[in-house]
């Protein structure tokens, strides 16, 4: 199930970006220590996101593997709305579909004519983590922050890192570029524990616009197969 996890979970905590530059080949090293400055952007972040209801954009993704010392790229189109509405569709290389509505997360692979379902997505321990995607929950009391050294946007945006304060197996760090002006998010970058970056660029961002109650249906074409994701309750 954690093939699942990385991929939702990059997804999510990148749902809120606007465009962005490449990441680089190295990691830079991660700033020790908090301080009021710090805070204030944190606090500038989260009254920006808790008023962002809509979110709609073209996104791009790129993968860096850093053992095999590539990058594998995919696009689309995601789809974002509270409470906790959210759809990627993935257009190329291959056609795939994200979908979170009713407590569940559908992963429809139309190419396979087959569906992967968690039920009880809301209900597992790692999406605590992230609840403030949901609007519950503040990123401080969530995660560990620093600053992150190493410019990987804009030389005058912030550059911050959290580490979730709640232990998994899945990430290890998220990384976060932020407009010194919006407070919104320009880059978003998930580090799993091999080191490997999963970045998502945004472009066309539309916000606080309404979005179609239909993107989020969960209607798949007949004989459609639906299994439910391994590990996954099974109600």
């Amino acid at each position: 199930m954690n093939h699942f996890k990385i991929i939702f979970l990059t997804m999510s905590l990148c749902s809120l970006g606007v465009s962005a530059k490449p990441t680089p080949k190295v990691i830079p090293k991660i700033a020790i220590g908090e301080d009021q400055k710090l805070k204030n952007v944190l606090l500038k972040i989260q009254s920006t996101y808790d008023k962002t209801s809509q979110f709609e954009a073209t996104f791009k993704q790129r993968y860096h593997h850093k053992i095999l010392k590539k990058i594998d790229e995919s696009e689309g189109k995601i789809y974002y709305q509270k409470p906790g509405m959210l759809r990627w569709d993935y257009q190329k290389p291959h056609q795939k579909s994200f979908i979170v509505a009713n407590n569940s997360l559908w992963v429809h692979q139309p190419e396979d004519n087959l569906v992967y379902v968690n039920r009880c997505f809301k209900q597992d321990g790692l999406t605590a983590s992230i609840a403030f995607l949901w609007g519950q929950g503040k990123i401080i009391e969530l995660f560990e922050t620093t600053w992150f050294e190493g410019q990987l946007g804009d030389k005058q945006d912030h550059h911050i890192a959290l580490t979730p304060k709640q232990k998994n197996g899945v990430y290890r760090q998220l990384i976060l570029v932020i407009d010194n002006k919006t407070y919104r998010v320009k880059q978003s970058i998930v580090i799993d524990f091999g080191g490997n970056m999963n970045q998502f660029i945004f472009t066309d961002p539309k916000f606080n616009q309404k979005i179609s109650a239909t993107k989020f249906k969960t209607d798949f074409p007949k004989g459609t197969e639906v299994m439910p994701i391994p590990g996954s309750c099974t109600k």
